[in-house]
């Protein structure tokens, strides 16, 4: 009797512990197959700007009917490219001392402490918030214009046809447009003769990607045999 009572007690402890392992297998299988396997984002990349290449052209009322143009160069900066969420960012930077009006006289007006004061802030900074990479229409981005060290919210047209999607680029072209209120910098001198808007275009050249080529690997040359070790 007693043996049978052990025996059964042996069972019934066996067949807890098979369904505490079945019950863990079970769960180890949902819990599997909830969890997806985490894949690694494509890393983004970052389109370097050809300062040579790229320019800045604005051009300003004058007396109401007439218009003056100039330039800035030697820009700097990137664009940032996200094609997994196919998005961009925009990051330039432009010399304030790279100013140039036809005028000598002009010019010097612009780099002086009434305009852009080139010896204190050597540097005129535009940042953009997320753009999309594709789009049928120009792409409108926001993002902060600094001049003067004074920092503004701006909303520019970009367009750069689907270049910026393209691994491996050779050449890409971004424009970016818009207008600004000069006296929003502190830029407010000669009101009476100098319009308060300025238009901004900024054509910015990016510079090809480095493209890794796989070398083919040559065959190795086959070694002649002498007709002296032919005959051995």
């Amino acid at each position: 009797m007693w043996s049978s009572m052990r025996a059964t007690v042996v069972d019934d402890r066996i067949r807890r512990v098979r369904r505490v392992g079945i019950g863990a297998a079970l769960l180890l299988i949902v819990a599997t197959a909830g969890a997806s396997t985490p894949t690694s984002p494509s890393p983004a990349r970052e389109l370097i700007v050809d300062s040579a290449a790229s320019k800045v052209y604005f051009d300003i009322g004058v007396l109401v009917v007439l218009r003056k143009s100039g330039t800035f160069s030697g820009l700097e900066g990137a664009i940032g490219v996200d094609s997994a969420a196919g998005q961009a960012n925009i990051s330039i930077r432009i010399p304030a001392k790279s100013a140039h009006m036809k005028d000598p006289e002009h010019t010097q007006l612009l780099l002086s402490p009434d305009f852009f004061d080139a010896r204190t802030h050597p540097w005129i900074e535009f940042r953009s918030t997320a753009m999309p990479l594709t789009s049928s229409k120009a792409r409108r981005i926001k993002g902060t214009l600094t001049i003067r060290g004074v920092e503004r919210p701006v909303t520019f047209a970009v367009s750069a046809d689907a270049c910026l999607d393209e691994p491996g680029l050779r050449q890409c072209q971004v424009r970016v447009e818009g207008s600004i209120k000069r006296s929003a910098f502190g830029m407010v001198e000669f009101k009476r003769t100098l319009g308060d808007t300025v238009h901004l275009r900024i054509e910015v050249v990016l510079k090809p990607e480095a493209v890794k080529v796989a070398k083919a690997k040559r065959p190795a040359p086959k070694q002649e045999i002498s007709p002296r070790a032919r005959r051995k």
